[in-house]
C-alpha cells in the first residue's frame, strides 16, 4: 500500500490516493505550514485540497522511499522529497512519514523533516537523517 501511495503521489493520481485513503484522513505534511499556517488536511476534500496546494507550491515535488518500518499501529516510511520552486531551487531533503491504517486505508499521515521524529513517533527506535540507523 505504501508503494501504491507514493507512485500514486508522484503520478499526482488524486484519484488512487483517495482510494487508498479513509474519507476521514487525517494529513499533516510539511508543506501544511506554507499553505495553511500548519492546520491538517481532513477527509478527501482535504486530500484534493492538498494536491491543489502542492502545485501552487512547488514546480516539481517528487518522494522516493528508502525504507518501511512496520510499528504497533503505525508503519515509519523513512526516504526523501525532491522539491523545485523558483525562490529556492531545487532541495533533495531527508523525510519520514508515519501513516497509520484502518481496514486497509490510510486513516492519517504526518511528514516530518527530519526521519528520526517521525521514527519516535512510531515508536521505533530513531533512524538516521540519511535513512541509516
Amino acid at each position: 500500500m505504501i508503494e501504491r501511495l507514493f507512485h500514486a503521489f508522484n503520478e499526482r493520481d488524486v484519484d488512487e490516493v483517495l482510494e487508498l485513503c479513509d474519507p476521514d484522513v487525517e494529513f499533516r505534511p510539511v508543506s501544511a505550514e506554507l499553505a495553511r499556517s500548519g492546520k491538517p488536511y481532513i477527509g478527501h476534500g482535504g486530500i484534493q485540497k492538498y494536491f491543489a496546494d502542492v502545485a501552487g507550491l512547488w514546480e516539481a515535488l517528487e518522494v522516493t522511499v528508502h525504507e518501511v518500518r512496520e510499528a504497533s499501529g503505525a508503519v515509519l516510511v523513512v526516504g526523501r522529497v525532491i522539491a523545485r520552486d523558483k525562490e529556492r531551487g531545487v532541495r533533495d531533503l531527508p523525510a519520514g512519514w508515519v501513516w497509520r491504517l484502518r481496514e486497509q486505508r490510510f486513516v492519517y499521515g504526518r511528514v516530518y523533516a527530519d526521519p528520526r521524529d517521525a521514527a519516535r513517533e512510531a515508536g521505533l527506535e530513531a533512524t538516521s537523517p540519511e535513512g541509516g540507523p
